[in-house]
């Protein structure tokens, strides 16, 4: 039992930066939260950001993403655009993430047109 518990743990251990950098099309909590829970989780993702916490606030984000939170979706398109201590710049992941929240009627910014050569 003690052998079982400590590989518990390791494995847990081990998996948790691989959940960070999950892609974010892969459900990582396969638990969908009911529209006030989704809501109350991404509030939860808010204060782990302002408390400096990435990988805190990056579990919430998804996990009410997941769970259909526009809010949340348009905020994973906005980590995965520029990346943070809990995941790398995805370019891909955050157009996905940025759709989905289009689709949920959160508006969405176009990008600045660039200049020309």
């Amino acid at each position: 039992m003690k052998t079982s518990a400590c590989t518990l743990l390791l494995a847990l251990a081990l998996a948790t930066p691989v959940l960070a950098q999950a892609p974010a099309t892969s459900p990582s909590y396969g638990v969908l939260l009911g529209r006030e829970a989704a809501a109350k989780r991404y509030r939860e993702g808010l204060g782990h950001e302002r408390r400096g916490d990435d990988h805190r606030a990056l579990a919430a984000f998804l996990q009410a993403a997941e769970s259909g939170h526009g809010p949340a979706q348009k905020k994973l398109g906005e980590i995965y655009d520029e990346g943070n201590s809990a995941v790398t710049r995805n370019y891909q992941a955050s157009i996905q993430w940025y759709e989905k929240a289009r689709e949920q009627g959160v508006p969405i910014a176009k990008p600045h047109a660039r200049p020309g050569p």
